[in-house]
Order: structure tokens, then sequence, then C-alpha cells
């Protein structure tokens, strides 16, 4: 059966080998992005709604500043992870530490399901403090589940991927995982919708189901056939020995983990990767503030459900157009198209976008329920761009690149940079006035536009004369 969907929509697939290891990768996609994207609703709903209620006499605009403020500790917390994750994968292969990070991640989860199982039984009993430290902690995890779970996936994709093969396959991947974020986001939705439960029921559930998610992703990996796991296109004709000299722990680690941003700096296609990777943080960040503030402005701070349920209509609908377009449209685009010139139609259908939703913001009703709906919108156009268009694109981009040096400086683009980027939107949102902030979004657009043609025209040049990154 799946035989004859992977003919039906994608059609490169035309190895049984193919068809095996994009079906496994896809699989564990769906899981590991299902239980991301309920969490995700439950960051915001937690942090907003629970974590600082206004009847321990916290401030109205409590949940806010400790929003921002957590964005900009975000960063510190992932470089911690990431130095300690960096060090570990000098020891182990690929994919046995994603294993045990996921299993970790499961773990965590776990153990805030049972948190809110005694909230649920015994609200009474747990105090304004407990419940700040779960909110705070639980952002922070959520953050680097984000962070590392996901781009770490993507790491061990690209060294079994040649450029060819991701073409084809990838769409598969993005098709499976935007299924399972919209089954995942969908079911507890209508849930609500058709049996509404205590607030505390329903976020014990989804605690529960995302760690269960995760198990499943693990179990589907250790299961991935073996001649799959921990193979390494070779991208170069250099060959780099491991050099058996001692060195200090710590100063491997930090070398290690420093070449990254330093590579960026020495190799101009890397410093482009890196702002088409994550410069569309900052637009999505900004809108996302905007729609929580006006949300809490409009439901406040009790409720949780509606919140909530804000939160899952928004994924729900975004992994609805993603679906639709990863299996639709993707792979006929990725064959029909090369994927540098998909790249550079992305920041300027983003900029048509935003430029639209600020012009609404300035001349449009002052009805906060119309602003919220049509910040959600722009939201969601703006997610599934970058989502279904511009990831696989940038993943693509990737493989061009000597391994050793991807090794260095991609782990640290999609876990350090990205949470800086969103810790730098963060911070915008803090400190700045609202025209400053658009201003300086559109100077962001800008400059994703220039970086997306300067590595489209690159990496087709790379691909032409069948060189990499070195």
């Amino acid at each position: 059966m799946l035989t004859k969907i992977s003919a039906c929509l994608f059609p490169g697939l035309t190895t049984k080998k193919n068809q095996q290891k994009f079906w496994a990768l896809g699989w564990a996609f769906f899981f590991i992005l299902g239980a991301y994207w309920i969490q995700r609703a439950l960051k915001s709903t937690v942090i907003f709604t629970i974590a600082f209620p206004e009847e321990f006499n916290w401030p109205h605009a409590t949940a806010k500043t400790f929003y921002l403020r957590l964005k900009t500790y975000v960063p510190w917390v992932i470089m911690l992870l990431v130095m300690i994750y960096s060090w570990y994968v000098l020891k182990l292969s690929k994919k046995r530490l994603l294993c045990i990070l996921w299993s970790i991640y499961a773990f965590v989860f776990f153990l805030y399901a049972v948190f809110f199982f005694f909230f649920m039984h015994y609200p009474d009993q747990i105090g304004w403090l407990p419940l700040a430290i779960m909110g705070c902690t639980n952002f922070l995890i959520v953050e680097s589940f984000g962070a590392l779970a996901i781009p770490m996936f993507w790491a061990l994709i690209d060294s079994i991927t040649t450029t060819d093969s991701a073409r084809k396959g990838f769409p598969l991947i993005y098709t499976l995982g935007h299924l399972g974020a919209l089954i995942f986001t969908f079911l507890p939705y209508m849930q609500n919708k058709i049996y509404p439960l205590p607030s505390r029921n329903i976020l014990f559930a989804l605690m529960l189901i995302s760690s269960i998610a995760i198990v499943f992703a693990v179990f589907i990996l250790k299961k991935m056939p073996t001649e799959y796991q921990d193979q390494h296109i070779q991208t170069s004709s250099t060959s780099y020995p491991v050099k058996k000299t001692e060195q200090h722990w710590l100063k491997k680690l930090l070398s290690f983990f420093f070449t990254g941003p330093l590579l960026l700096l020495k190799k101009p296609y890397l410093l482009g990767v890196f702002i088409v990777s994550t410069f569309q943080e900052i637009i999505i960040q900004v809108i996302d503030i905007q729609i929580n503030s006006t949300a809490v402005e409009i439901f406040g701070s009790k409720e949780s459900m509606q919140f909530l349920n804000l939160q899952l209509q928004n994924g729900v609908l975004t992994q609805t157009l993603n679906l639709l377009l990863s299996a639709l449209v993707l792979n006929s685009m990725l064959n029909c198209l090369k994927p540098g010139t998909i790249l550079k139609s992305v920041p300027l259908i983003s900029a048509g976008l935003f430029s639209g939703l600020f012009l609404f913001l300035i001349f449009g009703p002052a009805d906060l329920t119309i602003q919220l709906y049509v910040l959600c919108l722009a939201l969601i156009l703006i997610r599934v761009l970058m989502y279904s268009v511009n990831n696989p694109c940038k993943e693509i981009m990737w493989i061009p690149i000597d391994k050793k040096i991807k090794l260095q400086a991609k782990g640290w683009v999609d876990s350090v940079g990205s949470r800086l980027i969103k810790s730098s939107a963060a911070t915008l949102n803090r400190t700045s006035s609202q025209f400053t902030i658009y201003s300086t979004c559109i100077l962001v657009l800008g400059i994703w536009a220039s970086a997306s043609v300067a590595v489209g025209n690159k990496n087709k040049k790379l691909l032409a004369k069948k060189e990499v990154i070195r």
C-alpha cells in the first residue's frame, strides 16, 4: 500500500530502498512534530493563563513580561545544551544520541503530565511559586525541544542524503510531519468543541500524549534499517583523519562549539544559509507576540481554554495548509524548479503579507477581535511559507557542504543561531515602539531577500560544477 501511495504522490521515489528510508524517517517526523506542536500550544497557554494568576496578586502584564524575558534567556540555555550535545556527538553516533535526546524529553514531558495530574485533583494545594517555576521551566524546555530535537533529526537526515534523493524524498518527510502536527492539534481542538473538559484535564492529557508520541518516534528511529544509519555522504575528496592527540576535554568542547560561528564569518555561503534559515523568525516572533498580547486583552488571563483553543486553531489551519502544500505542490515544485529559485520567492511573498498587515493595523478598524483574526491569518500564511517551502529548500542548501564543515556549522545555526534571532525579536518587542519594530522587520525582509538571491545563485553554481564548500 505504501508503495502505491509513494508512486502516486512521490513518483521520484522509484527504488524500494529509498521508499523504506524516507517512509521510516517520515513516520518518525510524524510523531516528533506532532508532539512539538502540542507543546507549542501548551507553552504559550501555560505562561499566559496559568503560571501567573491574578488571584496570587500578580500584576496584569506579568505574563507578557516573563514571556519576553524568557525569550531572551532561551539562547543561553540552548548554548549550554548544545555544548553538552556537542561533547557527546564526538563520542556517540548521531542516531543513538538522537534517541537518547528524544527519550529525555519524553521523560520530562511525562513529569509535567504528573504535575498537571496533581494540579487537576489538588489545585488548592499548589501555590504561586510551583506554578511560576513550572511555567518558566516548561517554556524553556519546549524552546530547547524545538531548537535541538528537530534540527538534530534533520542533521541525521542530511548525513544520509544526497541532493538528488533529497529533492525526491523530502516532500514525503514533510508531508508526514505536517500530517502528524495536524492530527495532534486537530483532535484536542475538536474534543474541546464537542465535549469540553476542565482546562486542567486537557493540559494533563496533552502533556501525556506528547510524551507518548516522542516514545513512538524513538521506537521508529531505533528500528530503522541498519543500512540507513550513520551513512555519511562523501561530499569532498578530502579526508579528515581523527588525530589521536590528547587534549583537555574543555578545550576540545570549546573548540568544537565556537568553530560554528567562526565558519559563518569565513564562508559567505554559510552566512547566507544562516540568514535564510533564521531571519524569518523575527517576523514570526513579532506577529506571535502581538497575537498573544491581543488574545489576553480579549479573553482575560483566566480563560485558559479559550487561549488554548486559539493556539490549537492556528495550529490546525497552519498544518492543514502545510499538508496540502507538501503533498500536492512541493514535490512538483522541486522537480520543476531549482531549490534556489524557490528560495528566492519566499521573502518576497512574506514581504507582501507583512506590508499588508502593517497597513491594516495602521489604517484598519480598531476592533481587537478583527485585529486578532487578521494577525492570526498573517502568521498562518507566513508559517506555511516557512515550513513547507523555505525549510525544505534551505535544508537542500546544506547538502553541497563538506561534511566536516556541516557538522561544525549546522548544529549551531539550527539551534543557537535561530534562538538568538528569536531572542533579538523578543528584545525588540520589549524595548522598542511599534514603529521601530515594524521598520526593523522591513529591513530584515530586505536582508533576507538579498541573502536568498545570493545563496540560490551560489548553490546553482556549486551543483553545475559539482563542487562543495570546504
